[in-house]
């Protein structure tokens, strides 16, 4: 009997590995299902990455916010060629740990067919353009950590030194990719702390600050040991810390100026989303209260507790761009337990085979009616997106006719130009970043002096010299390159849409070029 249940286990693992993958193919456009991936984070990812890879150094050759070991996951992803494929593989044991997670915990509270049941659900709620956007948005390293972290409270897992350790392995992890992400573990950690100040158990509390930090410096060491190896640790301290805190988003903003925009932001996220919202609160109110017996009071409590520091710490900064509610999903996930719950409870049934069968098909298939990446996959190849016909493919093949050109993605976020004519950044700063002129000029000075000073062959951007401002320079007040008018050309242009808005994209080529030509 334990043999065929430890069998039967099995199988719903591998369903739900395969689950993950094929949702991902379908709905992921890091995936060969795609042309490419247009986004504009996920294409500087793996510029970061590329570049590493070719021997660039994050922060000193390269410009760009998030932290390092992002870069390195993308300098892995690049090891498949100039393509997302890597990343989509990397998605791929993203979204299984996900979903066999999510599985652990519902058998907590459920048969194991009741968690399956449960689990079948998760990619609906993960997969809703709503946050999931194209794919390879930092928060989603940060999913599986969420789960686990969740899976270690409910199941009172969470006082062991283990776990302390394992713990402080997603700390630095997640400090590393993106620093904000670390709220529900500061929040474990004081949580814990006080309670063993509190009943005088000071050698966990000992074991507590001990494993912790050596879970966080197993991955930090290497870290700074890459940097320090390479002479730039200031290049990273004032690039990751020194410029996302003084000038990114609210940095200029007071605590209480930063406070009232993330209540503001958080506000909008429900308000836009709030039928969504409404529905997973239920759920997740139904989890609790069928499961309060079974739960202790103190976990529930430090549940909570994880959930508002990580929403506190991600809001902070007063960005609110959608993929931002990503992280808060771990918690709401739950909410589909206690809908899967309040069923059990009023049918007194397990579900059955057949029913599993079904949902399994439809596990796949449901994401269809939130996610709306499949209208710009290959089955569409003339898509608004550009398709096969895109301006990365079109403007590359003009790139690629003078070997060895150079080329600058001016004035705009990384759009994907350097990865579809197969070249890397020889400008640091290679992209336009979202940071106000007034809080840091020296980024749009740096491309304009690297276009007055002709240190590129070709510059692509949505400047057109005949218009006075750039589609996306509303913020950016300094004035184009004289050089832009005088020493390039506009040698083609091509007009498609991006995240829902219209673009026209232009490729200027430096006119001593096209003489030698």
């Amino acid at each position: 009997m334990k043999q065929e249940k430890i069998s039967e286990n099995r199988v719903f693992v591998l369903l739900l590995i395969v689950i993950a993958c094929l949702t991902l193919f379908i709905y992921s456009r890091n995936s060969p299902f795609y042309f490419t991936n247009n986004w504009v984070d996920s294409n500087a990812y793996l510029t970061m990455g590329r570049g590493i890879l070719h021997g660039l150094v994050p922060y000193k050759d390269l410009f760009e916010q998030k932290g390092p070991v992002l870069y390195f996951i993308h300098a892995l992803a690049s090891l498949t060629g100039d393509n997302f494929y890597g990343v989509f593989i990397i998605e791929c044991l993203l979204m299984s740990f996900n979903l066999i997670l999510f599985f652990k915990i519902g058998k907590l509270f459920l048969s194991e067919s009741g968690a399956f049941f449960a689990t079948l659900f998760l990619p609906l709620l993960l997969l809703s353009s709503t946050w999931f956007e194209t794919g390879d948005s930092a928060e989603e390293f940060a999913i599986p950590c969420l789960l686990f972290l969740i899976y270690s409270v409910l199941a009172d897992k969470h006082s062991m030194s283990v776990n302390f350790y394992s713990q402080g392995v997603l700390v630095g992890l997640l400090f590393w990719i993106k620093y904000t992400l670390i709220g529900a573990w500061i929040a474990l950690f004081l949580f814990l702390a006080v309670q063993f100040i509190f009943k005088r158990e000071f050698s966990k509390l000992f074991r507590l600050c001990l494993f912790e930090l050596l879970g966080f410096l197993t991955v930090t060491v290497p870290v700074l040991a890459y940097f320090l190896f390479n002479h730039v640790l200031q290049s990273l301290y004032n690039v990751y810390f020194k410029i996302n805190m003084g000038s990114y988003g609210s940095g200029n903003l007071s605590f209480t100026a930063r406070i009232g925009r993330a209540l503001s932001t958080g506000a909008d996220f429900i308000k836009q989303n709030c039928l969504i919202y409404l529905v997973l609160l239920i759920g997740v109110l139904l989890f609790v209260v069928l499961t309060w017996h079974k739960l202790s009071k103190r976990n529930v409590f430090l549940f909570f507790l994880c959930f508002l520091a990580t929403s506190a710490l991600q809001l902070y900064a007063g960005v609110g761009l959608p993929y931002y509610q990503y992280v808060a999903l771990p918690y709401f996930a739950l909410g589909i337990i206690g809908f899967v719950l309040g069923l059990v409870y009023l049918t007194s049934k397990n579900v059955s085979k057949p029913v599993l069968v079904l949902f399994s098909v439809l596990g796949i298939v449901m994401p269809f009616a939130l996610n709306q990446n499949p209208q710009f996959s290959r089955y569409f190849p003339n898509n608004s997106d550009g398709g096969k016909n895109s301006a990365q493919t079109e403007f590359a093949h003009i790139i690629d006719k003078v070997p060895h050109s150079t080329l600058l993605n001016y004035g705009m976020l990384d759009s994907g130009f350097y990865l579809a004519s197969h070249r890397l950044p020889t400008v640091r700063y290679f992209e336009l970043q979202k940071i106000p002129y007034a809080n840091y000029p020296e980024n749009g000075d740096a491309q304009n002096r690297a276009v007055n000073d002709e240190k590129v062959d070709f510059v692509v951007t949505t400047f057109d010299v005949n218009q006075e401002k750039s589609q996306e320079q509303s913020r950016w007040t300094v004035p184009v390159p004289k050089a832009l008018i005088t020493k390039y050309k506009i040698v083609a242009q091509h007009s498609q849409t991006r995240d829902s808005s219209h673009y026209t994209y232009y490729l200027y080529e430096k006119k001593e070029l096209m003489s030698k030509g």
